[in-house]
């Protein structure tokens, strides 16, 4: 996974693969703590140059994740292997507006995105889908926001928090 930052304030998720030459589907979810990422607006995608047009549940059932994460599943699949070393599976936009983000100032706070569930398979004798080993690489980021979590309402909270005596300002 690859992570920047864009001037209209978005993170960017980009996932990669790498050793593709014999992988004809992919599958994989990618979790993500929701009271940090993508709050109010959804994720947006953008497919990548590997296999075609992914399909993407950005909505996925978050069963079996700690409370607060959040699942975007992704399964794409072509009719025969895709023959490349390594391309981009998928960029996954998040949008970035630091004042709904649990900032844990002044040091900022780190953010995991993990890849669950990964699953490639190539094509076997006959023609039928043959599984094959996949290593998945998690990515983690800081987050540097002055801000509150999104459970508290406004920036009152903030002010009480960091002002002298831990006395809010009016």
């Amino acid at each position: 996974m690859l992570f920047r930052s864009t001037a209209n304030a978005q993170l960017q998720v980009v996932v990669m693969i790498e050793d593709a030459a014999s992988v004809a589907g992919l599958e994989f979810s990618l979790v993500y703590p929701g009271d940090v990422l993508a709050v109010v607006d959804p994720t947006t995608h953008t497919g990548g140059d590997f296999l075609g047009a992914p399909v993407v549940n950005h909505n996925a059932d978050p069963a079996g994740l700690s409370s607060g994460m959040r699942r975007i599943d992704v399964a794409l699949a072509a009719a025969e292997a895709s023959g490349v070393t390594g391309a981009t599976v998928i960029t996954v936009s998040f949008p970035l507006r630091c004042d709904e983000f649990a900032g844990a100032w002044p040091a900022g706070r780190d953010v995991s995105i993990q890849l669950l569930d990964t699953v490639a398979w190539g094509i076997g004798a006959g023609g039928l889908p043959e599984t094959i080993a996949i290593t998945s690489v998690d990515g983690s980021f800081l987050i540097n926001c002055t801000t509150v979590p999104v459970e508290s309402i406004g920036l009152s909270m903030l002010k009480a928090h960091f002002s002298p005596n831990g006395e809010g300002r009016r």
